[in-house]
């Protein structure tokens, strides 16, 4: 969330100097996130101030970043791994539209990070489930011993 803060800052800080000193902005801090695109979007962005791939909008940049400043605010405690890799690539995402390539660099890291340990977790699930697999099939063996025992010890 802060880093989103902080990029939205520096780029109305290149693009919009009046809007911030107009509504006393000051730094980064001075503005919650979910606050930048309801004042951005009353702005005439000019087309070379952002850089979205095909099929990309603001819009829909924004509302994803919208969902990470609640995670943050509500400190929803159990978000999945995964999900917050998908947050963090949301994140980058927004940076890469709004050209920071400092913060896009911190956040790309941070998930390539999130998804070496998500690689990692799901290895470690694969592998704790192949041997919950192998102990219910040994204890499926040994009580089908134990029951053709019982059985050749009842028929005597």
């Amino acid at each position: 969330q802060r880093l989103l803060e902080e990029c939205c800052y520096i780029f109305a800080e290149k693009w919009f100097p009046s809007m911030l000193e107009a509504n006393g902005w000051d730094t980064p801090e001075a503005v919650e996130l979910d606050e930048w695109w309801k004042t951005l979007s009353k702005c005439d962005i000019p087309a070379t101030a952002i850089a979205l791939s095909h099929g990309q909008s603001l819009v829909a940049l924004f509302k994803r970043a919208i969902f990470i400043r609640h995670c943050a605010v509500h400190r929803r405690p159990r978000i999945p791994v995964k999900k917050v890799e998908e947050i963090v690539w949301d994140a980058w995402l927004l940076s890469q539209a709004l050209q920071d390539d400092l913060r896009a660099a911190q956040l790309l890291h941070w998930h390539k990070e999130l998804e070496n340990l998500v690689a990692h977790l799901q290895l470690r699930t694969n592998s704790q489930r192949e041997a919950a697999d192998a102990e219910l099939r040994n204890i499926h063996n040994a009580k089908v011993e134990i029951e053709e025992r019982l059985a050749e010890l009842e028929s005597r």
